[in-house]
């Protein structure tokens, strides 16, 4: 058939096509938005009355679930296997030998529930599910980028993060500061200090364009926030209207403009230091004599200051040339984040002295850091504050390129959640818009902040979320398993005033958390295998490897080295020989006892990962993580054979038990059996490892055939596995 479309009319045909394409696109997002279990109002399900027997509202759920597929549960794990899956759930430590025999000798009705509620009051406890929090918000302590610049405060937003889990802080509190803190309750110090949350970007700080610099950081701010409280792929908006869920481009932009008003600094100072009449004294002394060294380089900046600025992007120009107090707050911003390649240029300037002047120069300095330690030091915390009540405008950008401004957009929710519009306070010396972000994150009512933690929590006992992508609630995460659960405990948190612990408390209690993971009638094995072979109902358990964390910590308990009790600032581990003269690289803590911190505390450069870490899949700090991989590589094996602090462990271990015992093999097995896998060898592993430490090692030193047995032990899938 001959075809009768011009030229001009195929020029027709195709905006007609693509307009009729996108009103498909914004139908489809407008069912999600209509049909999606996350978006919907929240409220408390009923509990089924076919299973109203059950104590623990989890069990009546999950048991008609169950029933209703016709799946019989597998049986409950025996008291060894339940101790330690809750150790290393709640604490991410294993028990000891003597907790194990407790445990086992405590027939009490509530034996499980005083376990419970003693690891819930552990610090290891906020050490270990602060970690997963920290994945999640892409924390590090470096700044990543070709320059990787440490951060030297970041510590102190792990800290509180570790902390404000052991004291139980409130779930909509603990939203509330991360976005809005020196708003919030300028006059808290762990309010500011958990601002930092908005500071843990990778930021470029030896870049040229300084205006793409500052939109990446509102991109990145944006996008974890979006994925950490509500549990969306904002970010996949940025350039166009997603592509699944009902979040239009303008939508992103308008959730960017809660943060366009943030000025980025690297340090600001805790509280103002009230010095004596004679600390007065030292400190002019001091000023007076860094007076005379910025006299001596003041020619230098200045030629820096002209070498640096002229290869800048024209509005970073602007702004570093525009004096401070008459900065917008867009120049503040720029001048800022270019300011620290200025400042870090400076410390090299000394290269450009004269001899002589060197000399005057070191003396000088050397004098001011006498009078320095004469005087209180300023502390400072890695934060988030605004320069004015007006925030700078925000644009929604063409294909997300910062160089093709649109329209001009307020802040605003997005609108199939919530259909009234931010009311915005500005406050005394900030916009108060992320105040009006937190309060509507934080509500009681808010149908995903509730039901996106709960889902997290549920995930870090199970494996895998009641939602399978626990950052993703939109539509690439449908089905969703036992929404009724999912339901039941985000409307029971804010019942309980938003206490997480309450929650982590129903699901360690609940039956299938308690189940094993080995089912033993074969029906209900086939049965269950052909009904729900993704386990997507847990009804049985499933053996989980240990996180990088939980392996190296739980060496270090194993061997008596773990040094408990939380760190200040962070550990600078030995690295191996071949990473030692990398740009990146940094000098081991001559403490040792430090050096045996939970890995939590251990530093985290963007662009040196610890590579022991790194073998058992330790996320790239550059990204979001909402679920580690859980792979098993020769790398790990590796790893645990080769590396000479693991075998330094067993050795330490070996040294103990032989003080301990003696030369009796016997009981050398036996102790470190109880210290790795705790418990008893079988009569076949005692017997195998008598003869390798007496007959096939037999020309070897005691001390080193006992290690080699423990070191042996640290390698099993007994010990990096839990049932």
């Amino acid at each position: 058939m001959q075809s009768h479309l011009g030229k001009h009319h195929v020029n027709l045909v195709f905006p007609l096509i693509f307009c009729g394409l996108l009103i498909l696109e914004y139908t489809s997002a407008a069912e999600t938005a209509r049909t999606s279990p996350s978006y919907q109002p929240l409220i408390r399900p009923k509990i089924p009355t076919e299973t109203t027997s059950c104590p623990n509202p989890i069990d009546a759920f999950w048991k008609a679930s169950l029933n209703k597929v016709g799946i019989t549960p597998a049986q409950e794990a025996n008291k060894p296997t339940l101790l330690r899956r809750l150790h290393m759930d709640i604490t991410g430590l294993p028990p000891n030998a003597e907790e194990v025999q407790k445990f086992l000798n405590d027939n009490s009705p509530d034996a499980y529930e005083k376990v419970v509620e003693k690891l819930l009051a552990s610090p290891a406890f906020g050490e270990h599910w602060g970690q997963q929090w920290l994945d999640l918000v892409r924390y590090s302590d470096s700044e990543g980028f070709k320059l990787d610049r440490i951060r030297p405060d970041a510590w102190k937003f792990r800290n509180w993060v570790i902390q404000s889990f052991n004291d139980d802080l409130p779930y909509d509190k603990f939203i509330s500061w991360q976005i809005a803190g020196d708003e919030i309750a300028p006059d808290n110090k762990d309010a500011r200090i958990a601002t930092g949350f908005l500071r843990l970007a990778p930021e470029e700080s030896n870049g040229a364009d300084y205006t793409q610099i500052r939109q990446d950081i509102l991109n990145d701010v944006t996008d974890v926030t979006s994925q950490a409280f509500l549990g969306l792929t904002m970010g996949c908006a940025r350039c166009h209207n997603h592509k699944f869920d009902p979040i239009r481009q303008e939508e992103y932009f308008q959730f960017q403009a809660f943060f366009s008003g943030i000025i980025y600094p690297d340090a600001i100072p805790l509280s103002s230091i009230s010095l004596t009449p004679s600390q007065k004294s030292i400190e002019e002394k001091a000023l007076s004599m860094r007076k005379d060294l910025a006299l001596m380089m003041r020619d230098h900046e200045k030629d820096l200051f002209e070498e640096i600025v002229v290869a800048l992007d024209p509005q970073t120009q602007i702004a570093l040339k525009t004096p401070p107090e008459k900065r917008t707050v867009t120049q503040s911003q720029l001048a800022t984040l270019a300011s620290k390649q200025i400042d870090r240029r400076k410390t090299k300037l000394y290269r450009r002295l004269k001899p002589e002047q060197r000399t005057i120069y070191d003396k000088t300095f050397e004098n001011i850091a006498n009078l320095a330690k004469e005087l209180p030091i300023q502390e400072a915390y890695m934060g988030v504050s605004e320069k004015d009540t007006k925030a700078p405008a925000t644009f929604r950008l063409a294909q997300g390129d910062v160089r093709k401004p649109k329209e001009e957009v307020q802040p605003g929710f997005p609108l199939w959640i919530e259909k009234e519009q931010p009311r915005i306070t500005a406050l005394s010396n900030s916009s108060g818009r992320r105040t009006a972000l937190a309060k509507w994150l934080s509500q009681p009512t808010h149908p995903l902040t509730s039901r996106v933690i709960v889902n997290r929590i549920w995930q870090g006992y199970f494996g895998a979320g009641l939602v399978a992508n626990s950052s993703d609630f939109g539509k690439a995460s449908e089905p969703y398993h036992q929404p009724e659960i999912l339901d039941w405990l985000a409307s029971d948190l804010v019942r309980n005033q938003y206490s997480l612990k309450s929650i982590h408390r129903l699901i360690v209690n609940s039956s299938p958390y308690k189940l094993a993971s080995k089912v033993t009638d074969q029906e209900v094995l086939k049965k269950g295998n052909q009904i729900d072979p993704e386990n997507n109902l847990v009804w049985h358990a499933e053996v989980r490897r240990l996180s990088a964390e939980q392996v190296r910590d739980a060496i270090l308990h194993a061997s008596g080295d773990l040094n408990s009790g939380m760190h200040e600032g962070v550990v600078r581990f030995a690295l191996p020989a071949s990473l030692a003269n990398s740009r990146y690289s940094w000098t081991k803590d001559e403490a040792q006892a430090a050096a045996k911190k939970r890995s939590i505390y251990l530093i985290q450069r963007r662009n040196l990962p610890n590579p022991s870490l790194e073998a058992f899949d330790f996320p790239d700090r550059n990204l979001s993580c909402a679920n580690r991989n859980d792979t098993v590589t020769a790398v790990q094996a590796l790893a645990l054979l080769n590396d000479p602090e693991i075998l330094d462990h067993a050795q330490n271990l070996a040294a103990n038990i032989m003080q301990k015992v003696g030369n009796n093999t016997h009981l050398q097995i036996q102790a470190g059996f109880l210290a790795i896998l705790k418990r008893s060898p079988d009569s076949k592993e005692l017997e195998q490892s008598r003869v390798f430490i007496e007959v096939a090692s037999a020309a070897v030193d005691p001390l080193e055939r006992l290690t080699d047995l423990l070191h042996a032990l640290l390698n099993t899938s007994e010990f990096l596995e839990l049932e």
